[in-house]
């Protein structure tokens, strides 16, 4: 699932449903990213491309995971 720069990876659960396979994380040169420590701060990076882990990257990629967490857990209509 995408949203903007933010993605996430689910799968789908028995009886129906979707799940988080893992934290969402921001794309990279198109591609999921993992957040890493770099000196002070911190970096969105895959292979050898980093993106700075900045504020409003950060803000945009916690909204995005409440959004989605909460889509999750949303019971569905009978």
């Amino acid at each position: 699932m995408r949203r903007a720069e933010c993605v996430a990876v689910l799968a789908p659960v028995p009886n129906g449903g979707l799940r988080l396979l893992a934290p969402p994380s921001y794309l990279v040169a198109g591609n999921i990213s993992v957040r890493l420590k770099r000196g002070n701060g911190e970096v969105f990076a895959w292979k050898k491309n980093e993106l700075a882990a900045t504020t409003e990257r950060l803000a945009e990629l916690a909204t995005f995971r409440e959004d989605l967490t909460r889509i999750l857990e949303e019971a569905p209509a009978q």
